[in-house]
């Protein structure tokens, strides 16, 4: 590696040119250590390789410890310990970080079959989930005593995502039994009419129960739309319309945002039966094993190449403008950092992987 040119890259992510300074590694040719500019950042070869590369392979879930051009494991002052390795794979590199129980609800999530994903568009982003039981009963236990019938009702499993043509986005939760949520709704379509049709700001409002027909025949949906608002100029942006619908099918509930009716109707319609060929093919290959072995719970997928036009940096560098004041960390530097990496990248995708007891994200 070349110091100079590593040193350059971090300090992309500080207000301060040549705030960090690198230098090579005596004894070990190739190697880098960065430090503060006002140190010397030297750092000799340690003697303990094969006792840590032994703890980093144990702590790996499902992977090998030489396939990685990066491993390492970190532990925390109450003595959670955390694993990880980058590994390239063909033309993609897979980062994993093993996480034990105790981190990020890892005990809340379980793998099932990605029944609910086939509802996606191809080529479009997405999130897929799963709770375990354990998850389930948590959720449930911490809802309301009014809401218990129709969280109850919840399978666990949900999806986030664009669907139909024309696309809306759309929230789906799945169900074991339909009827708790419909009951919810006929007691919400009997407050509708208290909304007022004008905000103050002088927006229009418009709220009612609409009858839609579907693939299993015709079912009600509550419809919501605003016009003359700014805050929802974005969505127009987006080639989305500043409208929801909300209904429940047999299989799922859900809430879409920006389709049309006849997005919702065909959405209704979902038969489940998981991901089509056309949303696998968007998908890398170790993702694709690990969902044909049932050992995924969380599964996100986000298309990159829009990041390199100009319209989005531009929105890029408006946000940063705002997050990075008072900050020491220029934020705009950073982003524009962080995008120049991911320039040659065409996809982002991101897994929760379970293998016996251990929890890896992918």
């Amino acid at each position: 590696s070349e110091p100079d040119k590593v040193a350059a890259a971090i300090n992309t992510t500080t207000k301060k040119d040549g705030a960090v300074k690198c230098g090579g590694v005596s004894g070990a040719e190739g190697f880098v250590s960065c430090g503060a500019a006002d140190d010397d950042p030297t750092f000799v070869v340690g003697k303990q390789a094969d006792e840590l590369s032994k703890r980093v392979a144990a702590g790996l879930v499902g992977l090998e410890v030489d396939r990685a051009f990066v491993a390492g494991r970190v532990r925390f002052s109450k003595g959670t310990v955390l694993s990880l390795s980058v590994e390239p794979s063909g033309d993609q590199i897979i980062v994993s970080i093993t996480l034990p129980p105790q981190i990020m609800g890892a005990r809340q999530l379980g793998p099932r079959p990605p029944g609910m994903l086939g509802m996606m568009e191809k080529g479009h982003g997405f999130m897929w989930g799963s709770l375990s039981e354990e998850g389930l009963k948590r959720v449930t236990r911490k809802a309301p005593p009014i809401t218990a019938g129709p969280v109850g009702s919840l399978s666990g499993e949900f999806v986030l995502g664009t669907a139909g043509d024309p696309p809306g986005v759309v929230l789906a939760l799945g169900i074991d039994d339909p009827e708790p949520l419909r009951g919810t709704m006929a007691l919400a379509k009997g407050q509708l009419e208290g909304i007022p049709p004008t905000l103050p700001d002088g927006s229009k409002v418009r709220v009612e129960a609409r009858q839609l027909s579907g693939k299993d025949g015709p079912f009600e949906a509550l419809y919501g739309s605003i016009e003359g608002n700014e805050a929802f100029a974005p969505l127009a942006d987006l080639g989305l319309k500043p409208e929801a619908y909300v209904f429940v099918a047999d299989r799922f509930a859900a809430v879409q945002v920006g389709g049309t009716k006849d997005t919702v109707e065909a959405l209704a319609g979902y038969p489940g039966g998981g991901p089509t060929d056309e949303i696998l093919a968007m998908l890398p290959p170790a993702a694709l094993s690990d969902l044909a072995n049932e050992r995924v719970s969380i599964l996100a997928h986000v298309p990159l190449d829009g990041l390199a036009t100009d319209a989005f940096r531009a929105q890029v560098k408006e946000v940063a403008g705002e997050v990075g004041k008072g900050s020491k960390v220029s934020a705009e530097r950073f982003l524009e950092g962080l995008l120049g990496a991911l320039a040659p990248m065409s996809s982002f995708t991101m897994w929760v992987r379970h293998e016996d007891k251990a929890t890896a994200l992918r």
